[in-house]
Formats: structure tokens, sequence, C-alpha cells
């Protein structure tokens, strides 16, 4: 008996509160618009090396290859 209970008020909760958390006005606009770039990056190694000491903040160097 519990167990019918317990299934009838789960459905009963289910009904109820799922056209609430699958409300299509919730989600998020899809569009093709690119996001804003955030960071800025330094056009040439001087400006970095600038940067660096304004912020003090060390230099990373990454690199995937030798050129």
């Amino acid at each position: 008996m519990k167990t019918l209970l317990c299934g009838l008020a789960l459905l009963a909760a289910l009904t109820v509160w799922t056209p609430f958390a699958c409300a299509q006005d919730a989600l998020p606009e899809v569009t093709d618009k690119k996001p804003n770039p955030t960071v800025t990056f330094a056009k040439t190694w001087e400006e970095a090396v600038a940067e660096a000491k304004l912020l003090n903040v060390p230099i990373v160097v990454h690199s995937h290859g030798f050129f």
C-alpha cells in the first residue's frame, strides 16, 4: 500500500512540476553569433613584455613545434 501511495505521489509531483521544468521560455536563445572576445592578446613580444611588467606577472611561453 505504501509503495502505491509513493508511486502516486511521485506521479502527481512529476505531472505538476514537469511543465515548469521544461518551459521553453527558460531556455537560452540559440544564435549563430560568435561571442565577443574577452581577452586581447599582445600583437608583439615587446607588448607582451610591457604588459607583464605592468601587471607584475610572469610570461609563459608554450609552443607545439619548432619554427
